[in-house]
């Protein structure tokens, strides 16, 4: 199976700084996901790809661009040697190798959503190849909105409790960066 991290987007909320080269006790955002992911093929979607040369790392750029993270799951299915893909957000540095692979583990899934009281992460989930045609279609419809894609394939939602809700931390502005490291 694939996996993706997605590295792609324009950081303005963290002054343009590139996330996943962000880093944490030692080690940049990417590569405490890579580790996380380790076992499955994987690759990155960047739109600055020149930041990642050197990496022993696939990286390619959205198909579709200016599109948010739809481009970036779009490109990330389209690029998959197989046919799911566990695509995760490069912002997300406590993602745990456990909850990968309890997601991955249900591949009868067009798409497996973890939810936590309720709210979706849509940026740590495994898409399938079947959501390319409904992906495609929402584009052409310019439905950038990643949850119009829960309304036409099977989804599994992974009910998880507030103690897993530590994976899922985003670090999405320099405010929250600084608390971080502090």
């Amino acid at each position: 199976m694939n996996g993706c991290i997605l590295a792609g987007g324009k950081n303005s909320r963290m002054n343009y700084k590139m996330k996943a080269l962000l880093e944490y006790r030692g080690e940049t955002f990417l590569e405490r996901i890579l580790k996380a992911m380790e076992g499955l093929d994987r690759f990155l979607i960047a739109n600055n790809r020149e930041l990642f040369e050197g990496m022993e790392l696939p990286v390619y750029s959205d198909i579709v661009k200016d599109i948010g993270p739809m481009g970036g799951i779009y490109t990330a299915l389209k690029k998959s040697s197989s046919r799911e893909c566990m695509i995760v957000g490069c912002d997300m540095p406590f993602i745990g190798r456990e909850l990968i692979d309890e997601i991955t583990s249900y591949n009868e899934y067009d798409l497996v959503v973890p939810r936590i009281e309720g709210q979706l992460e849509l940026l740590c989930a495994m898409y399938s190849k079947e959501c390319i045609p409904v992906i495609e279609e929402l584009i052409e419809k310019k439905k950038y909105k990643l949850t119009f894609i829960l309304e036409r394939v099977r989804v599994k939602y992974l009910d998880l409790t507030k103690g897993e809700l530590e994976n899922f931390v985003n670090i999405n502005t320099p405010e929250e960066y600084e608390k971080l490291v502090k």
